[in-house]
């Protein structure tokens, strides 16, 4: 994960995120973003398939998911 350390510092500027947002911050591809919202792994905002935006606190539980190889 290229994210690093810091991706804590970074993720509690803003309530919520876009995909292309969150994959920039994290440095992330963000179709990897994309698939976890619509496998169910990260909890995001869908209109249809479209997604709207990925909560703070989803992207913090995943990350910490990650982290420990969940």
């Amino acid at each position: 994960m290229s994210a690093g350390n810091n991706w804590a510092e970074k993720v509690i500027q803003q309530d919520s995120y876009t995909p292309q947002e969150l994959a920039e911050l994290l440095e992330l591809d963000e179709g990897l973003i994309k698939q976890e919202v619509h496998r169910g792994r990260l909890r995001g905002n869908k209109l249809g398939n479209d997604i709207i935006d990925i909560p703070r606190d989803a992207v913090i539980e995943w990350m910490n998911q990650r982290m420990r190889g969940d």
